[in-house]
């Protein structure tokens, strides 16, 4: 475990220390030890899943992967360039326990301590972040594990709401055939790229890689 002295303020980072270590995190490269990152999506409307990001073994990197685990997933707002910790850390303002817990919020096993967990308190729940430091992953179930980026089963109903509504209005009225086809589609690798591939598609037949052809 890394010495006190090794972070930019006492341990769980407060918002202000956490906004801080943001703004020079590139300076903790050589702060090494073993973390473990965590990422919480929204399942639905103000319910959450912490999802495990993946391991690291400097502090700095443990910011770019929260935040390539974030990209993957789609849950960075374009509007909000900084990244996903930033935003969280910009939005919740209130230090309470609740949006700053203590706790890892995954059973991580053996000596831990959290370096900074941060998430939406009500009415916005369900988005976080978390970093936590771990003695060492040899007793620990996330060893080898690979990040958990499996796009949860919940947003396939929303994506497909979302790409009918927002199709209407750019492609126009959506063919029966077409809209069957839209509401069968099961594959995350398809509808999980509707919203993020927006901009490339050029009409309906292109939702659905088979009448694309």
């Amino acid at each position: 475990m890394l010495p006190d002295a090794a972070y930019p303020a006492p341990l769980p980072l407060t918002r202000k220390a956490a906004l801080e270590f943001l703004d020079r995190f590139e300076d903790f490269g050589s702060a090494k030890a073993t973390f473990l990152t965590f990422v919480q999506i929204p399942l639905e409307e103000r319910v959450g899943e912490w999802r495990f990001a993946g391991a690291e073994r400097s502090l700095a990197e443990t910011v770019r992967r929260i935040e390539e685990f974030a990209d993957a997933m789609n849950l960075n707002d374009p509007a909000r360039p900084g990244g996903l910790l930033r935003r969280l850390l910009e939005d919740i303002d209130d230090n309470s326990e609740y949006a700053y817990p203590k706790e890892s919020p995954r059973n991580v096993g053996g000596p831990h301590r959290v370096v900074l967990c941060v998430q939406y308190d009500a009415p916005h729940e369900g988005l976080g972040a978390c970093i936590v430091e771990v003695e060492s992953l040899a007793e620990s179930s996330f060893k080898g594990r690979a990040p958990e980026a499996g796009l949860p089963k919940q947003w396939r109903k929303m994506a497909i709401l979302w790409v009918l509504e927002e199709g209407a209005e750019r492609f126009g009225p959506v063919p029966k055939a077409i809209k069957v086809a839209i509401r069968a589609e099961k594959r995350p690798e398809v509808w999980g790229n509707w919203q993020r591939r927006w901009a490339e598609f050029g009409g309906w037949e292109e939702l659905i890689p088979e009448l694309a052809k």
